[in-house]
């Protein structure tokens, strides 16, 4: 009887077996999962607030730019625009659509890791993705722009990656020839035939086209396309060449007595290399066309000069962004994103990054054994030159121009996630087929990243697991401005009609979305008003104009340096126009105050004065 018993469940075990990896996977996603739905409804902060309200503008008909200054790209706006038209206009719509978008990134960071390596790879991948994505040091939690960035990101590398072998067709490793056998290798037109761009070419512009998707939602979406460009190039290099292995006896070998190179013999003709070029092409065009259709519909709209103007000029002006020219600053800013529950992680990463250069699997299609010569170059898809490609280009896209945001680390997790879990890969790989003092490495590799797990869970448990939705913003924050804007705006949409405008003098724009009342004024963020330059004083003299035709019914002054960061020289025009428009225009009818810091304060010794100097919101409505 326990004979049949055990027979009867050999298939159910025979089948986790075979899932194991993506069970995993699924218990990895179910946590981020369950985190995120816990805390959906996380007050919205600048940079989502600004997004939703221009994606509630394109589902009122209205293009964004005609009536708000944003300075995210098209893209951007239009997909908060499908997400809330789907799950609602609301921050836990918002955060479910983004939850959607962190899950297919996991999934596709497994996906990626399995066809570069192993499952093992790809297991790590999605695990380590998954924990980093969820950090509040980097605003995981937030709807950022950066969070379809790479989700375009990693589909479009994923396509391109199955477009080198074909759907359905297994890697299979190129057998090694010797120095006599260049002579009988295939004419080149003929292993040409086999390769890149005469089978699929449609692959090649879905990829082409879905990196360029990464470029219409964020400007640094650009290196992408980069990396995927490069790629190509480097896998086409070998087929433009005939490649040929050559065995050479070398003194001075105790153990190995030849050695193996590779020569560049004629190059193809040219009928090849026009493939290879039509390839290239086809990746270029749909990598360009997304973008191409972007700038052609505004300037059909005639707000092509608009959407330059702030997502390039005023891009920089940014609550959390650091000028790079402040080393000290950026390197706290770095330190905080590595220091603390996810510094392991990072660790991992970094022995990744050391680990590839010697893995000789990543100079392969599939895992070989160290004893297995190497094949030639031609008809490999180059793991080593991607990941090197894509770890230099994730660091120039952090930090794309003179100023650094803490958010923008978020373009760098898919690339230290598949380094760590090339990491783990090895480790697993030295403990089952290595022999050498090698495997003394790999228990510590192992160890490091089931630490560095537990580390981040136990780290982070109660900002994930305990804290509502409020303090955990609050945590991430340390103010608690953005609950109060929410309610400063359902007191706002309560006493005002649908068609009222309303005005906010500081860099909130989530109040406009959640009043759900149109703007008065252009402007949605303060800082580049801020800006020591001339241009500064012309937008200052723009806003006034637009708030005094418009005659807001409400105006809402967000007194918090934050929202304004005023620097020693920054014009002051609004500020003594501000003063005398309220004295002779409006009335004050409430004030809600702004607490700073993590905490709540209890400085029962401060003197009441210190105690009154706190950030307020201020609303004003217009005298009749």
């Amino acid at each position: 009887m326990l004979a049949g018993l055990n027979r009867a469940a050999a298939p159910w075990r025979q089948t986790a077996l075979r899932y194991q990896a993506w069970l995993l996977v699924a218990l990895a996603l179910c946590f981020a999962l369950g985190v995120r739905w816990r805390l959906r409804a996380m007050p919205l902060e600048r940079a989502e607030g600004e997004c939703a309200y221009a994606g509630q503008l394109l589902l009122q008909g209205v293009l964004p730019y005609a009536q708000a200054y944003t300075t995210q790209l098209p893209g951007t706006c239009a997909a908060y625009a499908v997400i809330m038209a789907v799950f609602g206009q609301s921050p836990a719509g918002i955060h479910f659509g983004v939850t959607l978008v962190n899950a297919a990134s996991i999934i596709l960071m497994f996906l990626l890791g399995r066809r570069l390596l192993d499952e093992a790879t790809g297991v790590a991948a999605a695990a380590v993705f998954g924990l980093l994505s969820l950090s509040p040091a980097v605003q995981g939690l937030a709807g950022h722009p950066t969070q379809f960035v790479v989700l375009t990101g990693l589909a479009g590398t994923w396509v391109l990656l199955r477009a080198r072998q074909g759907p359905g067709s297994s890697p299979k490793p190129t057998v090694p020839r010797s120095e006599a056998s260049v002579a009988a290798q295939p004419p080149a037109d003929a292993a040409l035939a086999r390769g890149y761009t005469s089978r699929l070419p449609s692959p090649l512009f879905l990829a082409g086209l879905l990196l360029g998707l990464a470029l219409a939602l964020k400007l640094q979406g650009v290196f992408f396309g980069v990396i995927g460009a490069l790629y190509l190039l480097r896998v086409t290099s070998g087929e433009w060449l005939a490649v040929s292995e050559v065995k050479r006896q070398e003194p001075g070998f105790r153990s190995l007595r030849e050695r193996t190179t590779y020569v560049f013999t004629s190059p193809v003709s040219r009928a090849a290399r026009a493939r290879m070029l039509r390839a290239l092409g086809i990746f270029a065009l749909g990598w360009l066309l997304p973008f191409a259709v972007t700038c052609l519909a505004l300037w059909v709209a005639g707000a092509f000069r608009t959407v330059v103007l702030w997502t390039l000029a005023s891009a920089g002006h940014n609550p959390s962004a650091i000028p790079i020219v402040n080393p000290e600053e950026l390197l706290r800013a770095f330190l905080s994103a590595v220091m603390g529950p996810d510094l392991l992680l990072w660790m991992l990463a970094f022995v990744g990054v050391i680990m590839m250069w010697w893995d000789k699997r990543l100079e392969h299609q599939t895992p070989v054994s160290p004893s297995t010569p190497q094949p030639p170059m031609s008809g490999l898809r180059h793991p080593l030159f991607l990941l090197a490609a894509w770890l230099f280009c994730s660091l120039a896209a952090v930090i794309p121009g003179p100023h650094f945001r803490a958010e923008s680390f978020m373009l760098l997790l898919p690339v230290l996630a598949l380094l760590a879990g090339a990491a783990v890969s090895r480790g697993l790989y030295l403990l089952r087929h290595d022999q050498t003092i090698e495997l003394f490495l790999a228990l510590p590799i192992l160890g490091l990243f089931v630490v560095a797990l537990g580390t981040a869970l136990v780290g982070h448990g109660t900002f994930w697991l305990t804290l509502s939705p409020a303090e955990a913003m609050r945590h991430t924050s340390s103010t608690t401005l953005f609950a109060k804007a929410a309610r400063a705006a359902d007191y706002v949409k309560a006493r005002t009609d649908a068609n009222a405008r309303i005005a906010v003098l500081g860099s909130e724009p989530e109040l406009y979305f959640y009043a759900r009342r149109r703007s008065a004024c252009g402007q949605m963020y303060m800082y580049p008003l801020m800006a020591e330059n001339d241009r500064a004083l012309r937008l200052q003299d723009q806003m006034i104009r637009e708030i005094e035709r418009a005659q807001p019914e409400y105006v809402l002054y967000i007194d918090d340096p934050s929202s304004w960061r005023p620097g020693p020289n920054s014009p002051q025009r609004v500020f003594e126009w501000w003063k005398g428009y309220w004295a002779r225009n409006l009335d004050l009818e409430t004030t809600m105050e702004i607490d700073e810091g993590r905490e709540a304060p209890e400085d029962a010794d401060t003197p009441p004065k210190e105690q009154s100097l706190k950030s307020h919101i201020l609303i004003f409505k217009r005298r009749q």
